[in-house]
């Protein structure tokens, strides 16, 4: 199953999947869920915004069929912090065939230049709790980095031990 997401900010990213998933949102004191029915797999996604610019989304999920969730916004994309909390998921910059594998315990921060979107696969049938902050903060005191030459600004991949 492959998803484009073309939104901004977390609400409008979760308002997007509801739509392309066809499951209804549940709210509640400001976060979004989209529980997966039975056709899709178990579990849910979850995600809330704050005044600040800063957003997150919880996936904790099990899908039946491989998900591939394209993030491509006609703007300059946030800074994101993602961090495996269980099982494991790839990142990918939209135009760098590259993959990065972060699993269990791991977390990376990324920036791509430009335009350029973000790739997260999860696996059909693994168990995946994986959380993404982004902030828009970094942007307002950066500037534009659509400037960068190279497809991404920064990847680190560390690990808890």
């Amino acid at each position: 199953m492959n998803l484009k997401v073309k939104a901004l900010p977390i609400e409008d990213i979760i308002k997007d999947l509801s739509k392309q998933f066809d499951i209804p949102i549940q709210e509640d004191s400001g976060e979004l869920t989209l529980e997966l029915p039975d056709r899709l797999g178990k579990g849910f996604i979850r995600g809330s915004s704050f005044e600040n610019g800063i957003g997150i989304i919880e996936y904790n999920f099990t899908f039946y069929h491989n998900l591939e969730l394209l993030f491509s916004i006609n703007k300059t994309h946030p800074l994101k912090f993602i961090f495996c909390a269980k099982g494991k998921v790839d990142h990918m910059f939209e135009k760098d065939p590259e993959v990065h594998t972060i699993h269990t315990y791991q977390n990376v921060i990324v920036s791509s230049s430009g335009k350029n979107g973000h790739l997260l696969k999860f696996k059909a049938n693994e168990s995946v709790a994986c959380f993404t902050f982004s902030t828009s903060l970094l942007l307002r005191i950066c500037g534009n980095l659509s400037s960068w030459s190279s497809s991404y600004c920064a990847i680190w991949i560390t690990s808890i031990s």
